[in-house]
């Protein structure tokens, strides 16, 4: 048995209700996307010595693996962030919020593209983060422009490439 009923259908304290919980999923994704571009790592001003060049899409050894930092988080201590690139384009990105309400780590899955300017950029799964990967073995946040926006501390977030362990 199906009960199809169209929205206009719907009585007004429903309608209410599921416009509140459509806003409140919104106004969430904003809050995690506003804190992952606060930042977490202060800003090195760039000359020609401390340049860091991007990692290219081929250079499979070099960006595949793990990768932990943390955010800054607006109602707890921070966000502990730890991202797994596969060689075959997929991902594994765990979040843990710290100091919080106890709960587990949100973990999510998908695929990852190389966008033409050398970003790479998560599926739907990741919020469509976009993260730079650059040589010196770290992933920087930065927004859908391609830029890294820093905080008003002049910090940008960027996670630590964890070095492989022999098994």
């Amino acid at each position: 048995m199906r009960f199809d009923l169209p929205y206009s259908k719907l009585s007004g304290s429903l309608k209410r209700s599921f416009c509140v919980a459509k806003t409140g999923l919104r106004l969430l994704a904003c809050m995690i996307l506003a804190a992952n571009l606060a930042a977490c790592a202060p800003e090195q001003a760039a000359t020609s010595d401390t340049k860091v060049h991007a990692v290219a899409a081929g250079d499979v050894l070099r960006w595949q693996g793990d990768y932990r930092g943390r955010l800054p988080c607006a109602d707890c201590s921070h966000i502990e962030l730890h991202i797994t690139l596969y060689p075959d384009l997929r991902y594994r990105m765990s979040t843990l919020r710290v100091g919080h309400v106890q709960a587990p780590p949100q973990v999510a899955r998908g695929r990852f593209v190389w966008r033409e300017d050398g970003l790479i950029e998560l599926d739907q799964n990741g919020d469509h983060m976009v993260f730079f990967i650059g040589t010196d073995g770290r992933l920087e946040m930065r927004g859908n422009d391609g830029t890294a926006h820093p905080n008003h501390r002049g910090e940008i977030c960027r996670l630590d490439k964890i070095p492989d362990t022999p098994r």
